[in-house]
């Protein structure tokens, strides 16, 4: 599948495979790019600062204009640290169904609807058996008995719950090792996956999360859907 990244409408915008490897490095150590690159801002600003007071003490002397520059090389410098960590805290994070997705685009409600599957049409086979023609036999009429009357059951509607077992409803569902997108990704499970739930659920970052385990011994926490999808489907 070639790599694309989530937009806002719901559609996919492509990248190519180095991009998406970049913006997944990014992703998954955006905690340290952000804390070095703060670091590196506050070193040139103490620079500057330094700078600054030397361009004041040199001021009226030949190498005024020498230390002028030299200070504004730090401001420079501290501009661009501070770009970088903007840079990667609206870059992208990853949606629970796997994809890269613009941290200022995104909203939960976006998706891709899933390709709904054909159903075959039953093709009618004819009956090549002659049916006999019944005999007529003069019998005599039954006295109708009162018909009793059926009450409708109702059919419960299968819900999540805990102890039952659900459908995976999307083209990869990310398995993490806590109910949030800021824990670890322990796996993945894919479409039609049957999972049965051992908890849930738990509301976080604008998700409800439920603790299942796969028929191939995976066990994490899912995402549950949104709004107008819902990726993780009840079984009765």
């Amino acid at each position: 599948m070639a790599p694309a990244l989530h937009t806002r409408n719901g559609g996919y915008v492509r990248t190519g495979a180095r991009m998406e490897r970049v913006l997944r490095l990014i992703v998954e150590y955006h905690t340290w790019f952000t804390a070095i690159f703060l670091i590196g801002g506050g070193l040139m600003f103490i620079g500057w600062v330094i700078a600054a007071w030397d361009w004041r003490r040199k001021r009226g002397t030949l190498l005024e204009d020498w230390a002028y520059v030299h200070m504004w090389r730090y401001a420079v410098a501290v501009g661009f640290f501070l770009l970088l960590v903007l840079i990667v805290q609206i870059t992208v994070r990853v949606a629970p169904d796997g994809h890269l997705v613009w941290k200022r685009l995104w909203h939960p409600e976006a998706r891709v609807a899933p390709v709904p599957t054909p159903t075959p049409t039953p093709i009618p086979v004819p009956n090549l058996i002659p049916t006999p023609t019944p005999t007529m036999t003069p019998t005599a009429t039954p006295t109708p008995s009162p018909t009793p009357t059926l009450t409708p059951t109702a059919t419960p509607v299968p819900v999540l719950r805990t102890g039952g077992r659900a459908r995976v409803d999307a083209l990869t569902l990310n398995v993490r090792a806590g109910p949030g997108v800021g824990y670890d990704k322990v796996g993945a499970l894919l479409q039609n996956a049957i999972v049965s739930i051992v908890d849930g659920p738990h509301e976080a970052d604008g998700y409800r999360w439920w603790k299942v385990r796969g028929e191939n011994g995976i066990e994490g926490w899912v995402a549950e859907g949104t709004k107008s999808t819902q990726w993780l489907v009840p079984l009765p």
